[in-house]
């Protein structure tokens, strides 16, 4: 799976598309890794085609008892929050 690259970024829509351009560097930096992004519901239909992100989820419960037991090799937090 190479570098596993989770994204964090929950905030409103518009600053969910503007941080979209940083996956083509993430891409090109670690050409074999599989990036996940978690957003909240509102955004996620925004992403759900964006073929540059492995695996994308929406911000619930059970999504965060999963993310919490997996392992990471880069997390990018974008939310002030």
């Amino acid at each position: 799976m190479g570098t596993r690259i989770l994204i964090v970024k929950l905030a409103a829509m518009g600053d969910v598309l503007r941080t979209t351009p940083i996956l083509i560097p993430l891409k090109e930096k670690y050409p074999n890794s599989h990036i996940t992004w978690i957003v909240d519901k509102a955004s996620y239909d925004l992403l759900k085609r964006n073929k540059q992100i492995d695996r994308l989820m929406d911000f619930n419960p059970d999504n965060r008892m999963q993310l919490e037991v997996e392992e990471f090799d880069l997390l990018l937090g974008l939310d002030k929050d």
